[in-house]
């Protein structure tokens, strides 16, 4: 597996987990009423300037697009970044997530010089909380009540994130293993 910015030819399996439910069901946007225009017009400007956001294409070895996995909202004054994954059906348990997010993290850290990533995830999102913690984010807070779910129902948004220094031993202890 590797990462690699986005291409036009990536647009068809963007959309395809953009109108799976199973996929998209814990995300804030309402992307089932995408379409190919808006997906070709997320990687052309994706391409564009990768100072704010820098999303990049998680591939196999044979170049099959599995998901995008992002640095959103980077920040040089604070030195920080939202992270943001989505994988599509057929790549949820395959070890993509996990490779991507390593990945992703070491160019956070290591190229950007980033001193801090951190993300959001709903509170009924227990699978992703779980992939989250292993990795090594840890919980920073909570927003309750904070977003409508699709039942109309409020619910907490848990804030989580991984600095530097962490990230730095998690890649000590791995290597030890």
């Amino acid at each position: 597996m590797y990462l690699r910015r986005l291409k036009e030819k990536d647009a068809n399996y963007m959309l395809d987990w953009m109108h799976d439910k199973d996929v998209v069901e814990n995300m804030a946007a309402d992307f089932m009423h995408m379409k190919m225009e808006d997906c070709l017009h997320f990687i052309k400007k994706s391409n564009d300037d990768e100072s704010v956001t820098l999303n990049r294409a998680i591939c196999t070895d044979d170049d099959e697009y599995l998901g995008t996995i992002s640095l959103k909202n980077i920040s040089s004054i604070d030195s920080n970044a939202e992270y943001a994954i989505v994988l599509k059906q057929g790549a949820i348990g395959s070890g993509a997530a996990r490779f991507a997010t390593i990945e992703i993290l070491k160019l956070a850290f290591n190229e950007l010089k980033l001193h801090k990533v951190y993300l959001y995830v709903r509170s009924s999102n227990i699978r992703a909380q779980k992939f989250y913690n292993k990795i090594g984010f840890r919980n920073e807070g909570i927003f309750l009540d904070h977003v409508k779910n699709k039942s109309g129902n409020f619910e907490n948004l848990i804030w989580l994130a991984l600095l530097e220094n962490e990230f730095a031993d998690l890649l000590i202890n791995e290597s030890g293993r």
